[in-house]
């Protein structure tokens, strides 16, 4: 009996993954998405978005590789530069009554580096959260910033990123013998 619980239970688990989840191809990147997400990709510049949710809970998703090279051993300084930016320009714009800002390590599949979460307070009183990555996959380093008003959406952020897949591609030229 047990044995036909768990095989049932593993059935239903496929299924729903299945039915559940949709594949898009980047360019050197293969992403794994709940059926709510719309994914958009610029080939030329290497961007990703990813929207979901509707017009008063949307959520966007955006990633790229940073266009210089930088080392892991430089992600922390370099969060701690994009974390005092955002904040002075959300507040020379106008646009935040009062910042709280998070930071932490973090490590998404084959993604490793800093997270930045910030809750900004409206004059309106309108709250929206917002993330930005500074990761590095081994090879690049990547920009990531999600905007959402749910804290629910960062897990499905997380679920994306962590189970992105690099794309192998054979040089056409190798030197390999």
């Amino acid at each position: 009996p047990m044995k036909y619980l768990t095989l049932i239970t593993l059935g239903f688990c496929i299924l729903i993954s299945s039915v559940s989840a949709k594949e898009v191809t980047g360019k050197t990147y293969r992403f794994t998405l709940p059926d709510e997400v719309r994914f958009e990709s610029n080939e030329q510049h290497e961007f990703y978005s990813f929207h979901w949710g509707g017009p008063t809970n949307s959520a966007l998703l955006m990633l790229h590789p940073n266009p210089a090279p930088i080392s892991l051993r430089a992600l922390k300084p370099m969060a701690e530069m994009m974390q005092v930016t955002f904040e002075d320009q959300m507040k020379a714009q106008g646009q935040a009554s009062e910042i709280e800002t998070k930071r932490s390590d973090l490590t998404l599949g084959d993604f490793q580096g800093v997270e930045l979460e910030f809750t900004i307070k409206h004059d309106s009183g309108i709250t929206i959260k917002q993330w930005i990555w500074i990761l590095h996959d081994g090879t690049h380093a990547w920009n990531g910033q999600l905007t959402a008003h749910s804290a629910e959406d960062i897990g499905i952020a997380h679920k994306i990123i962590e189970h992105a897949t690099r794309i192998e591609n054979t040089p056409e030229n190798s030197n390999t013998k």
